[in-house]
């Protein structure tokens, strides 16, 4: 039967699993899937897991959505022997990358998945483009993909160089031009620092995540956009959702440098939510940052990520002998290419790719369990 196939696929790559949810999440994937039925290739933002895409649904989506499906695809594909889903998310990445302006290799934000037209040209490493990047190296690493590599190398560097500011902020510029389009820091740019160490960027982390710290000393939270060249908050998105980006950037630093001053920041940032955020019921999202007041809900992303990174920051033992890597979501996959120890690369997917051009040496790529190789960065004079 195709349950038994399943396990016995999950049980190749995990020994110990004994199949559980795995038939389960091969019909899910299925369901998914019709999502993807578009003249391009890229999936629809919504499909409806009984009937398929509705009739007329929206085809506007943007670039994290589009291009964040190859760690939990291609993990289902190996689990359970149907390659449809790896093909799938590969098929809609490239299509993806493909849209970038070819002088700048920069990316939109929004798209039309049926026709491949830009709705908006104006991208970034934040909100709507995030995970895009993430997941270019992150299958590198979960699968030994050479292609990803080589299109996240191109990411990153046209990142770097249309996006950062002298003093290590980050904005949104056109894909055409690089024009700077948006100058705000913005709460989910806060998991790019945890990236620049994962590529081996150490030292260019260390300011990025020094830039956003000062942020949340400010407010004793990260608004959700920042307007970084007076200093203000945004008028509207004012709000701090317990969003985890910030803790994961600490936590990655921290293990990566073994620097305690990272440990330090973590102290403070558990203590802040614990004065701000705590209610009787759990912990409340935060509807304005400088006065303090509250929702009435909290995010399961809250527990998913923000509380298991800040937990990891001070004990990741129970990962440490594990070979895994994380989702956008916080939870841990398997990695399926088993990185060369040393990171130099063997043909199996490991070692970082050469992303700047002040590069120390890499850290993920030779990361294959949940605790960051050691990394001394005795150069700190840019932070």
């Amino acid at each position: 039967s195709s349950s038994s196939s399943s396990s016995s696929m999950g049980e190749a790559f995990m020994p110990s699993y004994k199949g559980g949810l795995l038939p389960i999440a091969h019909d899910l994937g299925k369901r998914l899937l019709r999502a993807f039925d578009t003249r391009t290739g890229m999936p629809y933002a919504w499909v409806n897991l009984r009937r398929g895409v509705r009739e007329g649904e929206v085809t506007e989506s943007n670039v994290a959505a589009v291009g964040s499906f190859s760690l939990e695809f291609g993990a289902l594909s190996r689990l359970t022997g149907d390659d449809a889903f790896e093909l799938a998310a590969t098929r809609a990445t490239k299509a993806l990358w493909s849209l970038r302006n070819r002088a700048t290799n920069l990316l939109g934000n929004t798209l039309d998945v049926q026709t491949g037209r830009w709705v908006d040209r104006s991208g970034g490493v934040g909100a709507g483009c995030d995970s895009f990047f993430e997941y270019l190296l992150k299958k590198h690493v979960a699968f030994g993909d050479e292609w990803s590599a080589d299109a996240f190398s191109d990411a990153y560097v046209a990142a770097t160089k249309h996006y950062r500011t002298p003093e290590g902020w980050y904005h949104e510029s056109n894909m055409d031009t690089g024009a700077p389009t948006h100058l705000q820091a913005t709460s989910l740019q806060a998991f790019w620092p945890g990236l620049q160490v994962l590529n081996g960027d150490v030292r260019a982390a260390k300011k990025t995540h020094a830039r956003l710290w000062s942020v949340w000393r400010k407010y004793e939270m990260f608004p959700e956009r920042y307007q970084y060249v007076d200093g203000t908050l945004h008028a509207s998105e004012r709000y701090y959702p317990l969003r985890p980006e910030l803790a994961e950037s600490t936590a990655i630093l921290f293990h990566a440098t073994r620097d305690d001053s990272y440990r330090f920041i973590g102290e403070e940032i558990i203590r802040d939510i614990n004065r701000h955020a705590r209610v009787p019921g759990g912990f409340a999202s935060v509807k304005d940052v400088q006065f303090k007041t509250l929702e009435d809900h909290m995010h399961s992303f809250f527990l998913a990520e923000t509380c298991k990174y800040l937990y990891l920051l001070f004990d990741d033992s129970f990962l440490s002998t594990r070979n895994v890597i994380f989702n956008t979501e916080g939870h841990p996959l398997p990695v399926f290419a088993r990185a060369d120890a040393d990171g130099d690369g063997d043909g199996d997917g490991s070692g970082a790719r050469d992303g700047s051009t002040d590069r120390d040496r890499p850290v993920a790529g030779s990361i294959t369990n949940a605790r960051l190789s050691r990394h001394r960065d005795d150069d700190d004079d840019d932070d």
